[in-house]
């Protein structure tokens, strides 16, 4: 049982009405709400938590924004967000975004409307005024041809789900030896999330060998996220506790690092 957590990364859905989807998104979300993700973690004790910009809706931040000043830096100051932005997003609509809590800006290369490396490389310097990370979803093979380039961009930057390694590959894949050397700077930080978009196993137990490489290579930058509500796997996961299994897989202290103490220093939050 754990005492304090952050959830470093999930989203919230509102109506459709109210937040139309880009007419690239790859689905159709179900309305998901602050409240109902408290209803999932809330009773695991003391809950922070960073909302993390959805693909559906292209660069409109409208519903994590609302939520955000529910729970960010004017309102509790238990929330952050990461956002999704473009090359012509405004100046005031990022400062104001940050004004609320958001800590950086999300940048994926694999779901249909999200924006990719590119944009990444055209908002760096922005980004960087502000103090702001890059959030990343790519594939293993993406990420290794963008490693030089995101490293000369000065920023720190997470990498999502793994890094969407496959475990049927071994520790010795190059999924794994680039983030081992990314890490190895102390700019890039590494979500152990969604262990259920790459297992094959019972109990995602094919997950818990890189688990512990990751935890033993860089425990200072591991980060854990929910990603609630599990888009696309929703019926697979009702029910799913989405710390298991990775809380029995580590130590207290690398518990409350991953939970708490590593999501203060990256996101911003108090102590």
């Amino acid at each position: 049982m754990v005492q304090r957590l952050t959830d470093c990364h999930f989203h919230t859905f509102g109506d459709v009405k109210d937040f139309p989807i880009v007419g690239a998104a790859a689905y159709v979300p179900i309305v998901s709400t602050l409240e109902q993700h408290s209803a999932l973690l809330a009773p695991h004790g003391k809950l922070r938590r960073v909302i993390i910009a959805a693909s559906a809706y292209g660069t409109d931040n409208r519903c994590h924004m609302n939520d955000l000043r529910r729970i960010g830096l004017k309102a509790g100051n238990t929330g952050r967000a990461i956002v999704s932005i473009s090359r012509e997003t405004p100046d005031a609509e990022l400062a104001e975004m940050n004004s609320h809590g958001a800590k950086g800006a999300r940048f994926n290369s694999i779901s249909p409307g999200a924006m990719g490396f590119e944009e990444l490389y055209a908002n760096a310097d922005r980004m960087r005024a502000l103090g702001w990370h890059a959030e990343l979803y790519a594939r293993p093979e993406h990420l290794a041809e963008q490693a030089e380039r995101l490293l000369a961009t000065g920023l720190d930057f997470s990498v999502a789900h793994y890094g969407d390694l496959d475990p049927a590959k071994g520790l010795s894949q190059p999924a794994v030896t680039v983030l081992t050397s990314l890490l190895a700077t102390g700019k890039c930080w590494l979500k152990l999330s969604a262990p259920y978009r790459s297992s094959t196993a019972p109990g995602f137990a094919d997950m818990e060998p890189y688990a512990r490489h990751f935890l033993t290579a860089r425990p200072d930058r591991m980060l854990w996220g929910s990603d609630w509500p599990y888009v696309h796997h929703e019926a697979r996961l009702v029910g799913w506790d989405p710390l298991t299994p990775l809380i029995g897989w580590m130590t207290p202290s690398e518990a409350d690092a991953v939970l708490w103490q590593n999501p203060t220093n990256l996101y911003g939050f108090p102590p």
